[in-house]
């Protein structure tokens, strides 16, 4: 597999949902979506100024591949990456939500590529799987940079905890698989196929911690994350696309369910 790095910052949350409550709020939260918008915008040029780049975390040693590396780190509320380190295989268990949700769906996930597929993480070769919680005071998503898992903050109202799903933990880091694997860019029909691939690993990577079947799964990517003020259930909706949402400040879900759409 190869590492290629690509420029497109794509967050679980889509921008056409910030964008509209942006739009279509005039409290808080439309300045939080418009902040989230920008930094997401400059994380994907590079120009995040307070932004701490360093090398992608080195890929295991032959003998210890199959072994799952996490670190999770804390930007204390920071635009720094990749903070202070919280949790990690080594280090003893974090008493924050945050921290523990994060390295649990990370684990999930490279139990589930490692058992199904025999992929040794994200890069085929154990690369170390890093996050950071607690990311900025305004930054209303979670995304993969090309290098790592960053999660901000729900307003607790709009969404919640963005580690709370561990679909969309999943979703985001299949965007590293797919990026080391294929390198797919991200407009019309590759950046479809890469957002596809992410919401399939995603759900089967639920299924697979729960122990569920096709039938028993609710197929919903971030139900979770989703406040108490939206009328809706998912970000999006696997079987009834376009279903996801119906609500006066997100809009209502423009999913298609056929090509033709």
């Amino acid at each position: 597999m190869r590492n290629i790095q690509h420029n497109h910052v794509c967050g679980v949350v889509p921008s056409h949902i910030l964008t509209r409550v942006a739009e279509h709020t005039e409290d808080e939260a439309s300045g939080t979506a418009r902040a989230t918008l920008e930094h997401m915008r400059e994380l994907a040029t590079g120009r995040a100024a307070t932004l701490i780049e360093r090398p992608t975390a080195a890929a295991a040693p032959a003998s210890a591949r199959s072994r799952k590396r996490r670190h999770v780190f804390d930007a204390q509320y920071t635009f720094r990456l990749p903070g202070k380190l919280a949790m990690s295989e080594n280090k003893p268990r974090s008493t924050d939500v945050e921290v523990q949700e994060a390295y649990e769906g990370s684990g999930a996930t490279y139990d589930f590529l490692y058992d199904v597929y025999g992929l040794k993480s994200i890069d085929g070769r154990g690369m170390r799987l890093d996050s950071t919680v607690h990311y900025g005071t305004s930054f209303e998503n979670a995304l993969w940079t090309g290098r790592q898992m960053v999660y901000g903050h729900g307003d607790g109202r709009i969404f919640t905890r963005f580690t709370a799903s561990v679909d969309v933990i999943a979703h985001e880091l299949t965007h590293g698989v797919t990026q080391y694997a294929a390198a797919l860019g991200y407009h019309g029909q590759t950046g479809a196929l890469n957002e596809h691939l992410s919401d399939a690993i995603g759900i089967m990577v639920k299924q697979y911690l729960l122990g569920q079947n096709a039938n028993e799964s609710d197929w919903l990517i971030g139900a979770e994350i989703l406040g108490p003020a939206v009328k809706g259930v998912a970000v999006r909706s696997m079987a009834a696309p376009g279903t996801a949402y119906d609500d006066p400040i997100l809009g209502r879900d423009p999913q298609p369910s056929h090509m033709r759409d």
